[in-house]
């Protein structure tokens, strides 16, 4: 049987008043991309499509599951985009020894990526960190590690801060824009 998701986005709205707040802040930070096809990679129960500014297209992908079901989702219907977001994804992949190659694909399809995740500040000891998850934050960044990161798959940071605080504390948000191509392809 299919899932109503007509059902399930009305559902989802009625519930959600600290979840429109963070999303439609997240649709605010990239409003000059004017992107008309975006796809929200770790996009949980798509709050972030719930709240879409309208003529805009979002596909979803997730891997996590709710009792035992996979997240309803799109999927990737598209060869390329015009950004991706990667909300409170980045930091649950052990990048170091196992990156998630499927980021890595997702991130050559689109010209903008949106990044949120928690941002150690300086002079703060990681293991006191409220945003310190023993084997579920896996990776924990710095704006520049971030910066660094991306720089790496070939975008250039165009603008950060903390538009998600409050009502999160230590959430850096980031836009980069992916490089143009000059005769060979970024990695």
């Amino acid at each position: 049987m299919e899932y109503d998701l007509t059902y399930y986005e009305k559902m989802l709205k009625i519930n959600t008043p600290t979840a429109e707040l963070i999303n439609r802040k997240r649709w605010e930070w990239v409003q000059e991309c004017n992107p008309k096809t975006v796809l929200d990679y770790g996009a949980g129960c798509n709050f972030l499509s719930l709240f879409a500014p309208p003529n805009v297209v979002v596909d979803s992908y997730d891997i996590g599951t709710i009792n035992g079901c996979r997240y309803p989702q799109t999927g990737l219907r598209r060869a390329a985009y015009d950004l991706i977001f990667i909300n409170d994804v980045l930091e649950h992949i052990e990048w170091q020894y196992m990156p998630d190659l499927k980021i890595e694909d997702a991130l050559k399809m689109a010209t903008f990526a949106s990044v949120s995740v928690p941002i150690l500040p300086e002079g703060v000891y990681l293991h006191t960190w409220k945003h310190y998850k023993e084997n579920e934050h896996l990776t924990t960044f710095t704006a520049q590690t971030l910066i660094d990161f991306f720089a790496e798959r070939g975008y250039d940071c165009v603008k950060n801060g903390q538009p998600e605080c409050p009502p999160r504390t230590d959430i850096g948000s980031f836009l980069f824009q992916r490089r143009k191509y000059r005769g060979k392809a970024d990695r």
